[in-house]
């Protein structure tokens, strides 16, 4: 869908996604049980936790800025080393 939107649109508007493995919420409790919280850090073996919104952020911000100025219809891959 971002290469189809971002052949659409270009040059005008770049098209990018992020496909995050995982994102910490003070909410997140409410929907896991104690066995799948302890099971988060080993489904992320390369950093033993979630992403923050602030690091996800940070992606959003880097691909917004002329720095990314020349990336369109990719997906970016925020896992976190996550398999």
């Amino acid at each position: 869908m971002s290469m189809s939107m971002a052949l659409e649109w270009a040059p005008e508007v770049r098209v990018n996604s992020i496909a995050i493995g995982g994102l910490e919420s003070p909410h997140r409790p409410m929907w896991l049980d104690a066995s799948q919280r302890a099971e988060t850090p080993a489904a992320n073996p390369a950093m033993g936790r979630l992403g923050t919104a602030e690091e996800h952020a940070g992606t959003v911000v880097w691909l917004a800025s002329d720095y990314a100025g020349y990336i369109t219809g990719a997906v970016i891959d925020a896992h976190g080393g996550r398999r």
